[in-house]
């Protein structure tokens, strides 16, 4: 939570070469974060960035339905 107090988003890739960790425990660390609403994924070109809530609340994710 520190990095993103200087950096708008945070990859999955800075997160593990931060916490020096592999990709499942970072995948599990970031998916904790979005359950208890510390985080917001997004999708961008072929990543997904992660950042913290626009107004500090949880920002729930608008789900298509098929």
């Amino acid at each position: 939570m520190e990095y993103l107090k200087t950096h708008p988003y945070i990859t999955g890739k800075v997160y593990r070469g931060l916490c020096r960790c592999g990709k499942t425990k970072a995948a599990a660390d970031l998916k904790k974060m979005m359950q208890e609403g510390k985080l917001v994924r997004t999708f961008v070109g072929n990543a997904y960035l992660f950042r913290v809530p626009m107004d500090g609340r949880k920002e729930k994710r608008k789900i298509k339905e098929k």
